[in-house]
This record gives structure tokens, C-alpha cells and sequence, in this order.
């Protein structure tokens, strides 16, 4: 029954601590999400189910909801978590995180007024953002040595910017002007996983102090990114 259920997009199993942030969080349909390392995509469904919470039976939201992540087949994972629940208010992006939202002329408000995701995919895409196929192809260059690797995040701040992590990104002087761009921000940075140690004992064979320490500076780069 459980598995009949979950193909069907009636039921999404997850732990009841990984539910709390979108809960918190309390989005309404006309709100514009942001989920900024969304894969597999289980917030994400709990977002659009909320999104979708709207006063009158088959009533469809003003809002959108945008799922990114920089890995392009994570990102076609969360897809096929989230089109279980055939909701028409999703963007899913590929991009780092510590970088968006690229570009800046396509904010949450553009791609929620467009009729159809395909319009929304369109748009972005019109804009300068990667498809997914571009994004898949690029890291498939990258992986195999004949691609450019993007430069260390930190590399592209200024003096200035060091000193304020929250003007320090590509994008800072183009939307600094327009600061309502999301409603709500959800920021699931990667994580060393020791919180999963009660049920998943192997990792004890893998994690070490430096894997966790390693992922601090990425997780504060985000984190400032979404805020």
C-alpha cells in the first residue's frame, strides 16, 4: 500500500525533523519559494502541497515555487519526485547555490506569471540560465577534463565584498534594486550526514572530522546566498 501510494503522489515518507523547515516556513499560495538544494525533493513536495492549499477546490496558485540543485541528475531525481503530485507551479533549476539566483532579470514573480511550466522553463532559459540538458552536458565536460571548472566562489568577491558575505556574489549590483524577489527561502545545505549515525551505522566507517569541517565554508556561503 505504501509504495502504491507513494507512486500514485498520495504519500512522500520522510522523517518528521526533515518536515519542520517547511513548516516553519508557512507558505501560502500566493507566496514565491525558493528551494536552494532541494534533491531528492521531499521538502520541496511539502512546499507545493502548501502552495497548493488554496481556499476553493481546484483553485490554482498565484504563487510558484523554484527547486534548485547544482547537480544536473539530482535535479532530474527531484523532478521525478515532484511531477508524482502533477503540480503546475515548479521551476526546477540547476545551478550552485552559493550563486542565485542567475540570472537576475528572471525573478520569481516573471516565471510565476507565465501559463505553463514549459513557458517558465522558456523564459529562463531566454534569459541566460542553463536547461537541464545544458547543464548535464557541462558536467559531463567537466568530468571528463575538456570543460573550465567555475572559479572558487570566494575568488569572486571583492575586498569590500569579504568583509559583507551577503554583497559577495556575481549577481549582487543587478538585483540590489529589486529586493523583493522571494517570498520565502528554503536553504537545506549539504550536510556530513552524522545526524543519520542511529540508523545508518556504516557511515561510522566513512565520516571523519575533516569531511564535516570541509563543508562549513560552502554551507555558510549559501546560507548568506538565501538570506
Amino acid at each position: 500500500m505504501l509504495v502504491t501510494e507513494t507512486d500514485a503522489g498520495n504519500i512522500t515518507r520522510q522523517e518528521a525533523v526533515s518536515m519542520l523547515p517547511p513548516l516553519l516556513l508557512d507558505v501560502k499560495p500566493h507566496h514565491s519559494v525558493l528551494d536552494m538544494c532541494a534533491s531528492p525533493g521531499s521538502k520541496t513536495s511539502q512546499l507545493l502541497e502548501a502552495l497548493h492549499d488554496c481556499e476553493k477546490e481546484g483553485q490554482m496558485p498565484s504563487g510558484v515555487v523554484v527547486a534548485n540543485d547544482n547537480n544536473p541528475q539530482r535535479a532530474y531525481m527531484l523532478v521525478h519526485q515532484c511531477k508524482r503530485m502533477t503540480a503546475q507551479s515548479l521551476v526546477v533549476t540547476v545551478q550552485d547555490g552559493q550563486k542565485i539566483p542567475a540570472p537576475s532579470q528572471v525573478t520569481a514573480r516573471h516565471l510565476a506569471s507565465c501559463s505553463s511550466s514549459v513557458e517558465r522553463h522558456q523564459r529562463y532559459v531566454a534569459a541566460g540560465g542553463k536547461s537541464l540538458a545544458e547543464a548535464k552536458a557541462g558536467a559531463a565536460q567537466q568530468a571528463s577534463g575538456t570543460g573550465s571548472a567555475a572559479a572558487p566562489f570566494a575568488s569572486l568577491a571583492t575586498d569590500e565584498e569579504k568583509a559583507n558575505p551577503f554583497a559577495a556574489t556575481p549577481w549582487a549590483a543587478s538585483y540590489k534594486d529589486s529586493p523583493e524577489i522571494f517570498d520565502r527561502v528554503l536553504a537545506d545545505v549539504p550536510c556530513s550526514g552524522d545526524g543519520t549515525f542511529r540508523k545508518n551505522v556504516e557511515l561510522w566507517e566513512t565520516w571523519t572530522p575533516s569531511s564535516t569541517i570541509g563543508l562549513h565554508g560552502l554551507q555558510v556561503q549559501i546560507a548568506a546566498r538565501g538570506a
